[in-house]
C-alpha cells in the first residue's frame, strides 16, 4: 500500500500545539478516517501523563542522545515505526515544533533516516507553519515573561532577539527541504484565520476531509498557551511580579501565580486599570525586525508559501510598554497578593 508520512516540524509559536492536541485527542477516529497520528504509548511518558505525549518531542530527544541508554532511540523509533506499518491509514504524522531549530536538525536527520529503513517505500514530506517575524518575537516576548524569562519591556527585548536562530526562515526550510520528497509551508497568518488552524493546515497538506470523515467537527480554537493567562494585562502583571518578587521567584511560582493574576484583572473595581495595560509595537520596532530579517523571508513566504511576505501586527506609536503604579489601586491590590510569594 503507498504510504505517505508528514513530518510537522513546527515552527515554534505558529500553532503547533494546538495541531498536536487536535490530533492527539482524536487519534482513534482519525485514523479510521484514513489519518494516523503516531503517539508513543503512555508508558513512556513522564509521571504516566498524556500531555506529555501528545508530540513527539520523545522521539527528538532519543535521536539527540538525550535517553540512557542508548538503547531507547532503537525502542522508540520501533515503536512509532510499527504503529505506522501496523495501520490501514495511508497518511501518518508525527509532530514536534522543536525540529525546526536549526540545532536539531541532524537528530531529524536521524529519525527520517531510520524511518525510511524502517519503513520502505513510504513517501516523507516535511511540514512547517511559519509565522511572520515581528508578530513571532511578539508572542515569543509574552511567553518569555509568562515562564519567569525575563523583565524587560518589549522595545528591550526584541533587538536581542534578531539574532534567534529560528529566525533563519529560509535556510531552515532548505534544510528541512532536504531531508524530505517534498516539502509543505504554510503562513500562520493565512492559516489561522476564521480559527480553523487545524483544518486549514490538513487541506495545505491534502487531507482537508479527515476530520468530516471521521464525524468530527472542525477544531475552531487557537490554543495558546496560558489561555487567558497571555493576554497583555496577564503578561504586564507577570513583569510587575518579576521586578517585585524576581524572575527565578516568578519561574519558580508561576503555576500559582498566573491564576492570582487571572483573578486581579477580572477584579470589578480593577477592570477599568487592567485595560490600560498594554504591550504596544512601535512601527520603529516593526520596521527594525522586518529589515532585519528580510533576507531570510523575502526567499521563504513567495518560493514555499506563494504569498507575499505578510505586514507585522498593528502599530500604535502613541503608546509606551504600560508600567503599574505601585501606589495605583492595581499595584497595590498586586503588592498585597504578591506579599506571601516574597519568601
Amino acid at each position: 500500500m503507498a504510504r505517505k508520512l508528514i513530518v510537522h516540524a513546527g515552527m515554534p509559536r505558529a500553532g503547533s500545539s494546538t495541531i498536536q492536541e487536535a490530533l492527539f485527542r482524536q487519534r482513534k477516529k482519525l485514523e479510521a478516517a484514513g489519518l494516523l497520528y503516531a503517539a508513543l504509548d503512555i508508558v513512556h511518558a513522564p509521571d504516566g501523563k498524556p500531555g506529555e505525549i501528545y508530540n513527539h518531542r520523545q522521539l527528538y530527544q532519543s535521536a539527540e542522545g538525550l535517553f540512557w541508554p542508548s538503547r531507547r532511540f532503537q525502542l522508540l523509533h520501533d515503536e512509532i515505526a510499527g504503529l505506522i506499518a501496523a495501520s490501514s491509514a495511508p497518511l501518518a504524522m508525527l509532530s514536534y515544533e522543536g525540529w525546526w531549530h536549526p540545532r536539531n536538525h541532524r537528530a531529524l536527520k536521524r529519525t527520517m533516516k531510520t524511518l525510511r529503513k524502517k519503513l520502505p517505500g513510504t513517501e516523507i514530506t516535511v511540514a512547517a507553519v511559519v509565522r511572520e517575524p515581528v508578530s513571532f518575537l511578539l508572542s515569543l516576548y509574552k511567553l518569555d515573561v509568562l515562564y519567569g524569562r525575563t523583565a524587560l519591556s518589549f522595545e528591550e527585548y526584541w533587538p536581542r532577539k534578531l539574532h534567534d536562530p529560528r529566525l533563519r526562515y529560509a535556510s531552515i526550510a532548505r534544510s528541512l527541504e532536504s531531508m524530505a520528497d517534498g516539502a509543505v509551508f504554510a503562513g500562520f497568518e493565512e492559516a489561522s484565520q476564521g480559527g480553523r488552524l487545524v483544518g486549514n493546515v490538513l487541506g495545505a497538506l491534502g487531507a482537508e476531509g479527515v476530520f468530516q470523515r471521521a464525524g468530527l467537527a472542525r477544531p475552531e480554537r487557537h490554543r495558546s498557551p496560558g489561555g487567558a493567562f497571555f493576554s497583555d494585562q496577564v503578561i504586564t502583571m507577570m513583569r510587575f511580579a518579576a521586578h517585585q518578587i524576581g524572575l527565578r521567584a516568578v519561574k519558580r511560582l508561576r503555576p500559582q501565580l498566573q491564576p492570582l493574576m487571572k483573578r486581579t484583572a477580572e477584579t470589578p473595581e480593577l477592570v477599568e486599570d487592567c485595560k490600560a495595560l498594554v504591550i504596544p509595537l512601535s512601527s520603529r520596532a516593526a520596521a527594525a525586525i522586518t529589515a532585519a530579517t528580510r533576507p531570510e523571508t523575502e526567499v521563504l513566504y513567495p518560493r514555499w508559501l506563494n504569498m507575499v511576505q505578510p505586514p507585522p501586527p498593528q502599530q500604535d506609536d502613541r503608546l509606551t510598554q504600560s508600567e503599574i503604579n505601585g501606589s495605583s489601586a492595581l499595584g497595590q491590590a498586586l503588592l498585597k497578593e504578591l506579599e506571601g510569594f516574597r519568601y
